[in-house]
């Protein structure tokens, strides 16, 4: 908690700003089978969320670098202590950095396209020098 973040969405047009963690929740979000672990940040500390601002990122900096440390999942109201506020959650990313980093480390890699067309050019030259080869000498 206290940690100082920049917020990024695109609900209502590009939109950031800064706010400050104040906790960690687990979550469900109303009306959807999915939750989990989330970031929270209160509207009274800063800037708040808003509906299409899903998949945001929440970043925070330490030193010269910027770490993504949530993405945006869900606006709302959160009771703290019998008060109602206003707040933005977030998907907190190091519970899930160790299957992101299998599954990136699972996934081979896919040729671009241009390389299947190098693949088909060479093999249609190469049958075009095979064919004028047995023409020539017949």
């Amino acid at each position: 908690t206290g940690l100082s973040v920049q917020m990024i969405g695109f609900g209502g047009g590009k939109s950031w700003g800064t706010n400050t963690v104040t906790g960690y929740t687990n979550y469900a979000l109303n009306g959807y089978p999915y939750g989990g672990s989330g970031i929270v940040t209160l509207a009274t500390t800063g800037a708040q969320g808003e509906s299409g601002d899903s998949g945001g990122g929440m970043f925070y900096q330490s030193g010269s670098t910027w770490y993504l440390a949530g993405i945006l999942s869900g606006v709302g109201v959160i009771t703290i202590n019998s008060v109602n506020y206003d707040s933005t959650i977030s998907v907190e990313l190091g519970l899930y950095a160790s299957q992101i980093f299998s599954d990136i480390n699972s996934v081979s890699a896919i040729p671009e396209p241009s390389t299947y067309a190098a693949i088909i050019g060479l093999g249609s030259l190469l049958g075009v020098v095979i064919f004028r080869r047995r023409v020539v000498h017949r």
